[in-house]
This record gives structure tokens, sequence and C-alpha cells, in this order.
């Protein structure tokens, strides 16, 4: 067994943990609110996409236009989940359709369909670790330290920024490490599945906070 089909498999069972919180949140879907919600469908769509790019790998078909697929459910995501009210919603609103329109002069005029990573995938990724960033700070900055720990939330932006943070950098550099080192490439490739297993670990965590905080009030009802 050479050193990249061990890589394949460690990015096959870190992979597989997107299952946890996926599974957890379909189990109690009824006490999510409507941001978890978007949260599980954007799981779902991520492991729909890695499963399709996978099948069309063995397939020996190209699977780049999946990186644009990617680039409309991280949009989607921030809609749902970060642009929900106030002023920020505007200003959010507006970068995601500016990023959308240029998903199609991306496409068609710059850099084809079958591009190995976008501008508008990594820009996607670091508008999602920006926001993150930002609820992060304004949550520890505004929020008692006891009950922190139980706030889902805190998990779920904690979650897509890691997420969008090495998914960013991996499609921001991708082709450079395809040209230069194809072992820097599986390396980045693994590290990227192993910190969103973290992330995705994070969600699962949050989300069995969510169940209990729901479970504590009914119960006080």
């Amino acid at each position: 067994m050479s050193l990249y089909d061990i890589l394949d498999w460690l990015w096959y069972g870190f992979m597989i943990v997107i299952v946890w919180p996926i599974l957890t949140g379909l189990i109690v879907w009824r006490q999510l609110d409507r941001r978890e919600r978007s949260l599980i469908a954007f799981l779902l769509s991520l492991l729909t996409g890695e499963i399709i790019a996978t099948i069309l790998r063995f397939s020996m078909m190209r699977n780049h236009f999946m990186h644009y697929v990617a680039t409309l459910a991280v949009l989607g995501l921030i809609l749902f989940f970060y642009a929900n009210s106030g002023r920020s919603r505007w200003i959010v609103t507006s970068i995601v359709v500016a990023i959308t329109v240029s998903i199609p002069i991306e496409v068609f005029v710059w850099t084809g369909f079958n591009q190995i990573n976008t501008v508008t995938e990594t820009l996607a990724w670091l508008l999602l670790t920006s926001l993150a960033f930002i609820n992060l700070k304004h949550l520890l900055d505004s929020s008692a330290e006891v009950s922190l720990r139980k706030n889902p939330f805190v998990y779920y932006h904690t979650g897509f920024f890691i997420l969008g943070f090495f998914r960013a950098g991996k499609s921001c550099f991708v082709r450079y490490f395809i040209e230069t080192s194809l072992d820097l490439y599986f390396f980045m490739d693994t590290l990227v599945v192993i910190m969103g297993a973290v992330a995705y670990s994070l969600f699962a965590l949050g989300i069995l906070y969510r169940q209990r905080l729901s479970v504590s009030s009914n119960a006080v009802v």
C-alpha cells in the first residue's frame, strides 16, 4: 500500500465524521431553529457533493465543476445562517449576490467550467470565515463564561471558522500545490479533511446542546 493509498483511506475516514452532525440534526430536527436546519442542509449538500465527485473521479470523468456547486452551497448557508437580521443582513446579502453573479462571469468569461480551483469559491469560504469570526467574537464579548459552554452557537461559529479557514486556504493554493508538488497537495487535502472532521464534531456538539436546552425549557414549562 502506497502513501497515497493511506492518505486516501485517511481522507475517507475523517470525511465520514460529517455523518455524525447530520444524523444528530435529523433526529432532533423539530427542536432546531431555521438557522440550524440550514446547517444540516449545508452538510447534506457537502456530503452529496463529495460522493458525486468521488464517483466521477473513479469513472475517470472531470469533476472540477463541483467547485461551483460547493460555492453555491456555501453562499446559500451564509444567506440562511448569517444574513438573518439588522443592518448586517443587507450587507451580507449584497456580498452573497455579488459573488453569485460573478460565478457565470468566471465560468464563461474568465477561467472556464472545468477550473480546478475558483476565485468565487475562495471568496465564499473567506466570507464564511469572516462572518463566523465576527459572530464568535461578539458572542464571547457579550456572554457570561458559564453560559458560553452550553451555547450551541459557540460551537457552530467555531466550526464554521475552522472549516472556512482551511477550505479557503486549500482553494487559494490548490493549483500551486498540484503544479509544484503532489505530496504537498495530498498533505494539504488530508489536513483540510482532518480539520473538517473537527468542525463537524463541533457542529454535532452544538446540536446536542441545542437538544438539551430544548428538553430543559420543556421541563420547566
